[in-house]
């Protein structure tokens, strides 16, 4: 694995693909048809209940850390430089997105959550 993760320095963390896994690349493949259907949802109110749309409606994303920071790229058209300056959240994390000026969505709070197990 030490192996694995010194040539994904040298690659670039955003293209680097595991052995049989997927690259960041990949993975914002797939979160492009989910936005895109995921705005296109909001859009419309597929989220409330007919005759009841109401702005103010929330949406909970429960995600991996690399999907969760692929889709964060992908909303807020990072760049990939800005992409590989960033790590994953922590287990349990959690980021809230709210309406911020203009209707564009802004990030506003990070919580840090802690499971305890046993």
């Amino acid at each position: 694995m030490r192996v694995e993760k010194a040539m994904r320095i040298l690659y670039g963390r955003f293209f680097y693909r595991f052995p049989n896994g997927e690259s960041a690349a990949d993975v914002y493949d797939r979160i492009t048809g989910f936005r895109e259907t995921l705005r296109a949802d909001i859009d419309i109110g597929r989220f409330q209940p007919p005759g009841q749309r109401n702005p103010n409606m929330n949406l909970v994303i429960v995600s991996h850390g690399l999907t969760l920071r692929v889709f964060l790229m992908r909303w807020y058209k990072w760049t990939v430089e800005q992409f590989e300056r960033l790590n994953n959240f922590g287990n349990g994390s959690e980021l809230i997105m709210q309406t911020g000026f203009g209707g564009r969505f802004i990030a506003i709070h990070l919580l840090y959550s802690f499971a305890i197990i046993g």
